[in-house]
């Protein structure tokens, strides 16, 4: 299991679960929403955080629909964090939200790009050739069986078999979260969804996602 934070203050609790639970690979790594609460030295403290265990970076992102987020400085914030996890040879998980031409132009200019993964992936299926030509490997919750989410489920259906990945995330604001969706447990509930839309046994879906994960997390895993 990877358990990501979202800022400094949660670096600590994240170090602290991965030691009690050896199966949790911990992220570290600052949110686009909260670029704004770094103190000056937080790249330093992040890349000691990362050397702290087996570790990798995240989540990380760009944001444009967090209006009162000041987006040059998410870029920044971005970049600075990406070279580090490049320069450390760590997976990063990425966060994007409207931005796609963003992280795109910023990712093609990567001669070896760091393997990042695409939490809770909300873009386009037009897109997915382009992210899996650059290494991206793809994450999904259990959305993608909801009828209203068509976007979403012809991405889900254009996704490489062996980019994909599953999560369980609910953000508090988000009120049409299943409950299931917050704990680790829901997981096994995730992929059978996902094994109902691309008509595969879950078992079968299942290993192939386990088989994506030890080789997005490497050594770290």
């Amino acid at each position: 299991m990877a358990c990501a934070s979202t800022e400094p203050g949660d670096w600590a609790k994240v170090a602290s679960l991965a030691q009690s639970h050896p199966e949790i690979v911990p992220c570290f790594g600052v949110h686009p929403w909260f670029v704004d609460r770094l103190q000056e030295h937080w790249l330093r403290d992040l890349e000691r955080a990362l050397r702290s265990s087996r570790s990798c970076m995240g989540e990380i992102g760009l944001d444009r629909a967090a209006k009162d987020k000041d987006f040059a400085l998410q870029e920044r914030v971005f970049s600075q964090q990406y070279a580090l996890a490049e320069q450390m040879a760590r997976p990063a998980m990425i966060h994007c939200v409207k931005a796609w031409d963003k992280l795109m132009a910023y990712l093609k200019h990567k001669t070896t790009p760091t393997p990042f993964l695409l939490h809770a992936y909300s873009g386009g299926a037009d897109m997915v050739p382009g992210l899996a030509k650059l290494g991206a490997y793809f994450s999904f919750d259990g959305h993608v069986t909801e009828d209203k989410r068509q976007k979403l489920r012809k991405a889900f259906l254009a996704v490489p078999k062996d980019r994909l990945l599953f999560e369980t995330d609910c953000p508090p604001e988000d009120k049409e979260c299943k409950e299931w969706f917050a704990e680790p447990s829901g997981i096994k509930t995730v992929v059978e969804l996902g094994a109902k839309v691309l008509d595969m046994a879950p078992g079968e879906l299942a290993d192939i996602a386990w088989d994506n994960s030890r080789r997005f997390f490497g050594p770290f895993s």
